[in-house]
């Protein structure tokens, strides 16, 4: 045999083989089968990642809206809260109490 050459060992069939053969078209028709099979489960798991990546997204942007407005809300009810004035102890924030020298 010269280096180049190459051979083909063929096992003989056996009677699994040749019954599979005969059956040529059963075992096409189960293979396609199997294919589109597969094919919907890579494709369903493919929707569900991408779902389940984009629930995931939407909840923390809306949880990041959500603190965003108790800031605002709370920067807001600080804001009027400091720059309210009245006569009353109920009205005066601490800084301004703090703040108040007793006349001598």
């Amino acid at each position: 045999m010269a280096r180049n050459e190459i051979r083909i060992r063929r096992k003989p069939l056996s009677a699994g083989k040749l019954a599979r053969y005969r059956n040529y078209e059963s075992l096409m028709a189960r293979h396609e089968r199997d294919v589109r099979i597969k094919r919907l489960s890579k494709l369903i798991l493919y929707v569900l990642i991408i779902v389940i990546l984009v629930c995931t997204f939407l909840g923390v942007y809306i949880i990041r809206e959500k603190q965003k407005i108790e800031r605002a809300k709370r920067k807001a009810e600080h804001a009027s809260h400091v720059h309210t004035r009245d006569n009353n102890i109920q009205g005066v924030t601490v800084i301004e109490q703090v703040n108040r020298q007793p006349l001598l």
